[in-house]
């Protein structure tokens, strides 16, 4: 009695499928992988700038339609938490400027990084001496690009804990801890709190900075309007001696004054009556 422990390569595959049935499953499912991120990336680009979008718009910030492009995005959120430290600090910090210059920056570094890389793969070819020419200036802007991507990210969940605290106080931790461990849920939460200003002072809108020209005044100053009550207006008092106006008396009549008063009707004689002796 023999046995026969020899396999094959195709054996490495469930029966009937083979090598070209194992790749294409596996086609199809990188295909629906990919799919689904390309539709997640698109539902959490329009939940996040929708929400940036409607609390800029809300609050006054001027040029509240950068929300919706990439990287200017950054000027929009740095704005936003800039109005909440004016509005409860009385000071601002300048995060839409630092956020704004160092994502350009991250992004020009990032595309330095991406030519360096395609020379050193075309350089890669020659002597080592070349080969280590080209390779140091990469290793250096790759590190570059770290150290401004983990400065760049800093900033950025201050200025979006702001952002959040200005919104919901009660959950602007949990939504920025949530944001930072689990970044899916990034989108949804700014998109739930596009509506909420309870961060804000009690009875106050959120204060514009008119000297730097970022917010506008407009909404707040309607808001702020809006939330104080009219004082009462006190009426005149009323002296003892007035004497009440009739319909029937002009305003401008002097009561003292007889000539004002019309006078009475007199009553009509009657012939019979008359003293007057008949001729």
């Amino acid at each position: 009695m023999s046995y026969n422990y020899y396999y094959g390569f195709d054996d490495l595959f469930p029966p009937g499928f083979g090598i070209a049935g194992t790749l294409a499953a596996v086609f199809v499912v990188l295909i629906v992988v990919w799919l689904l991120l390309m539709a997640y990336a698109i539902l959490s680009y329009v939940l996040s700038s929708l929400g940036f979008y409607t609390m800029a718009k809300r609050r006054g910030i001027r040029n509240y339609g950068l929300a919706w492009v990439p990287i200017a995005n950054y000027w929009i959120i740095g704005s936003l938490a800039d109005q909440y430290d004016l509005a409860v600090k009385g000071r601002e910090n300048g995060y839409r400027r630092k956020l704004l210059t160092m994502a350009i920056i991250y992004c020009c570094v990032c595309f330095a990084v991406m030519i360096l890389s395609m020379i050193w793969g075309f350089v890669s070819a020659d002597s080592s001496a070349g080969n280590a020419l080209s390779f140091a200036p990469m290793i250096a802007a790759f590190f570059v690009m770290m150290i401004l991507a983990v400065v760049l990210m800093v900033f950025y969940y201050i200025a979006l804990y702001k952002v959040f605290n200005s919104c919901n106080p009660n959950t602007s931790t949990t939504f920025l801890v949530l944001t930072i461990v689990v970044s899916v849920t990034f989108p949804f939460f700014v998109f739930a709190d596009r509506n909420k200003d309870l961060g804000f002072p009690a009875a106050a809108a959120p204060a514009p900075d008119m000297s730097a020209g970022a917010y506008s005044a407009e909404p707040a100053v309607q808001q702020a309007a809006a939330a104080i009550p009219a004082a009462p207006v006190p009426e005149a008092p009323v002296p003892e001696d007035a004497v009440p106006v009739s319909a029937d008396v002009p305003a401008d009549a002097d009561p003292a004054d007889p000539q004002d008063e019309e006078p009475a009707d007199a009553p009509e004689e009657d012939p019979e009556d008359s003293d007057t002796p008949d001729a």
